[in-house]
């Protein structure tokens, strides 16, 4: 959705953007967050599982990576985690929490367009504009957009 954003005017970004501040403490929000949340550190841990299963020298670069980012490492460490993570991604095991994070992954995200939608009800143009976009960005990609 990042990218999408960029189709949006500066007024139309911060409508959407307070609308998603006022969402994110919405109390039915709380239970679906928590699942897309838990199925994310589910998917996080098969790619940490599996990298370090494949070559457990990358510990240390993936605990300076942890603490400090990808500013807390050298390009060439970079290089070889983002070759690493994608290795991973290939791991039936990741493939596997992967697909097991999409409903949790769909839910939070069709409560969280909900709940900004009763937060600001003009909002729905906006939304559809976002959508828009990322479809468009995920069809010049050639593939559909990964779940965030």
């Amino acid at each position: 959705m990042r990218g999408a954003l960029e189709s949006l005017t500066p007024a139309e970004r911060k409508q959407l953007m307070d609308a998603r501040q006022k969402a994110m403490e919405a109390p039915e929000l709380a239970e679906v967050k928590k699942n897309a949340e838990a199925a994310r550190k589910e998917v996080m841990d098969a790619v940490k599982a599996s990298i370090l299963k494949a070559d457990p020298s990358l510990a240390p670069i993936l605990e300076k990576a942890k603490e400090g980012g990808f500013k807390g490492i050298t390009p060439e460490e970079r290089q070889k985690l983002q070759d690493a993570r994608k290795a991973a991604m290939q791991n039936p095991d990741v493939e596997k929490a992967r697909t097991n994070a999409q409903p949790a992954e769909k839910a939070f995200r069709d409560a969280l367009h909900a709940a900004m939608l009763k937060a600001d009800p003009t909002l729905g143009p906006v939304l559809e504009k976002v959508e828009a976009a990322a479809k468009e960005k995920g069809a010049h990609a050639g593939k559909k957009k990964p779940t965030e």
